[in-house]
């Protein structure tokens, strides 16, 4: 019996949440997947390809551990799915000014493509690196060693 695209989205978040990335990207994502920080501007805002997007995110694991991906409510419409979700990372103590612990709550539209995510996008407030860890975008991405920059001037 066929996974719905929801049923992919679904695995793809607890391979995340497991800090699986071999599982999630060799397994779930397409080789040309596209994935977007919405609130970010470009370079950083689209990242696309299997191994740049894994790059990326390996830079956040090597630093933080995801602690929660968990998915409030998830809608499906053939191969989109739009859910939000609340994520959670632990860092090692006193590595930012204000705690170890980022919890972000996000809205992600996901397209599916032969059982394998192909599109990836994530909506959230940039406010939410200030206030869970006392650091702006671009001081959270010195800290895990990735530059970011927003839309923000």
């Amino acid at each position: 019996m066929p996974r719905s695209a929801g049923d992919v989205v679904r695995e793809f978040t607890r391979a995340m949440r497991d800090g699986d990335l071999a599982h999630a990207f060799d397994d779930l994502a397409t080789e040309d997947i596209v994935f977007e920080n919405v609130p970010m501007k470009p370079p950083a805002q689209i990242v696309t390809g299997r191994e740049a997007v894994r790059s990326r995110l390996e830079a956040l694991y090597a630093v933080g551990k995801a602690e929660r991906f968990d998915i409030v409510n998830q809608l499906e419409n053939d191969d989109v799915v739009m859910h939000e979700r609340v994520d959670s990372y632990s860092f090692p103590p006193g590595l930012f000014p204000k705690g170890d612990v980022f919890l972000m709550r996000v809205a992600s539209v996901f397209t599916v493509r032969d059982d394998r995510v192909a599109g990836w996008r994530d909506y959230y407030d940039l406010g939410v690196f200030e206030d869970e860890l006392g650091v702006d975008l671009a001081g959270f991405g010195a800290v895990i060693g990735h530059r970011y920059a927003t839309r923000a001037s």
